[in-house]
């Protein structure tokens, strides 16, 4: 997590890595899950969505409008 505006109720803090793929959600919480799962699958293409400012790693926020929490999901190549 990158930023946070106010305390999340899901008990997300800044700092927090998530290892997450299709099968995974890796202690994220279903609001974030479902933000990241469109673009899990474009980063474990290969690909970088073309509004993207660093290649294969997307950043965004949480659908919770009120925490705006802030991520960036990045592939590790392993």
């Amino acid at each position: 997590m990158r930023d946070i505006a106010v305390r999340c109720i899901w008990g997300h803090k800044i700092g927090d890595v998530f290892e997450v793929d299709p099968f995974n959600v890796g202690g994220a919480c279903c609001l974030l899950y479902t933000q990241l799962y469109p673009y899990l699958h474009v980063l474990l293409s290969g690909a970088t969505p073309g509004w993207a400012t660093e290649e294969h790693a997307v950043s965004g926020e949480c659908p919770d409008t009120y925490d705006r929490l802030a991520y960036k999901l990045f592939l590790v190549k392993r």
